[in-house]
């Protein structure tokens, strides 16, 4: 657990872990994703900031101690969109650096209203630093529209989102798949909420999938 003292914000405890990326076109385990639990709702710019410094920290931590393992890192767009904040977490990576290239992907998130040029000039800018850069992303049209086309391998969403548990979530599923094939070849799910779904989820196309702690 890490103990974050924002500027001018509450002190709030996070907790970073390592959940199972499943690779549903092999179905095995292929690396992990960090889970982020603890940041406040409403985060604010310094909030994310500070729990993308720790996430890195935490990266680079596992990356010194398996220089195989593979990674998923979660950042928030505001972040990697600012210098001062992007070299803080490049400074934290040094010793890793060329291991980020063969092992981790970026994972940008807080996408909402970003700018498509802006997100293509960010995500250029941490492309060489590793494998791959995907975006998470709400399942609004407005929304992929925005990360069309920005160099992206590719888009991961909550599950929560698909509102996989309301009804029909296979065929939820099949629609998002379809409305993000053409972005790039990594289509991920996460947290799915029972380990069932992951099979429903390689059906539809999915490439990758964690499923909820608690399922």
């Amino acid at each position: 657990m890490f103990a974050l003292e924002p500027l001018k914000r509450d002190p709030f405890d996070l907790q970073l872990s390592l959940v199972p990326m499943w690779d549903l076109r092999t179905g095995l385990v292929d690396g992990a994703l960090i889970r982020r639990l603890g940041a406040p709702a409403e985060a604010e710019a310094a909030d994310l900031e500070e729990v993308d410094v720790a996430s890195f920290a935490y990266a680079a931590a596992i990356l010194e101690g398996d220089g195989d393992a593979r990674l998923q890192v979660p950042v928030s767009f505001v972040t990697l969109a600012t210098q001062r904040a992007r070299e803080r977490l490049l400074r934290l990576t040094d010793s890793v650096r060329e291991t980020m290239r063969t092992a981790v992907i970026i994972e940008i998130r807080d996408l909402d209203a970003v700018p498509s040029s802006r997100l293509m000039e960010v995500a250029g800018l941490v492309r060489g630093l590793c494998v791959a850069v995907i975006g998470r992303v709400r399942p609004s049209r407005a929304a992929l529209e925005a990360i069309r086309g920005c160099g992206l391998r590719g888009v991961s969403v909550e599950a929560k989102w698909l509102g996989l548990q309301l009804s029909d979530p296979a065929g939820r599923m099949n629609a998002f798949v379809g409305a993000v094939r053409d972005i790039g070849p990594d289509i991920q799910v996460h947290d799915l909420p029972w380990a069932g779904m992951v099979d429903l989820a390689a059906a539809a196309g999915f490439s990758h999938a964690t499923v909820a702690p608690e399922a």
